[in-house]
């Protein structure tokens, strides 16, 4: 299978869709197939159908298929993936804290990324969404500079809570 070739000439696999649980969703079974799930599905928003495992010795990431959740879980599992493949040590992204500019919903039980402009007032970050976080609103990265880190123990957040952010490499999506 595709698969098993492409691991055989790589040390890091990495498919977008089809991780999912829905009709279409061969990508988890193919995997099984021709080798070994660490783990499927995680509490995060945007990016919760996340496979990660192992076919021969190549890692695998099988991210989810809507734009903005394979953005931010290339960014917090696949980039330190390929670092540490590299022999590198992968560094943490930089977490600052901000004010929030508005309301935030959320519901329980999920980390959530938000997209975000942060900008400085009076000395301190204040931060606010970037319009509709729905996951396949790619547009949302437009203009955005940073992550808004909304835990999952946490329900909605009011306008001037102290949220955690991390910030975007202006121009790449690359996580600082």
């Amino acid at each position: 299978p595709a698969l098993a070739r492409a691991a055989g000439d790589a040390d890091v696999v990495v498919t977008s869709g089809g991780v999912s649980v829905g009709d279409a969703d061969y990508v988890r079974d193919a995997v099984l197939e021709v080798g070994r799930l660490d783990f499927w599905k995680i509490a995060l928003k945007p990016g919760k159908p996340l496979a990660v495992g192992r076919i021969g010795r190549a890692d695998f990431f099988g991210l989810p298929g809507n734009p903005v959740s394979t953005i931010v879980t290339f960014l917090l599992f696949v980039v330190p993936a390929i670092v540490r493949r590299g022999g590198g040590v992968p560094e943490p992204p930089l977490r600052l804290p901000a004010r929030l500019a508005h309301d935030v919903r959320h519901t329980l039980g999920r980390r959530e990324y938000q997209r975000g402009i942060v900008t400085e007032r009076e000395d301190q970050l204040v931060v606010a969404a970037t319009g509709d976080q729905s996951s396949n609103r790619l547009a949302t990265f437009d203009g955005a500079n940073c992550l808004i880190e909304v835990p999952g123990d946490r329900g909605n957040l009011a306008a001037h809570e102290v949220v955690s952010i991390v910030l975007l490499e202006r121009g790449t999506g690359r996580l600082f």
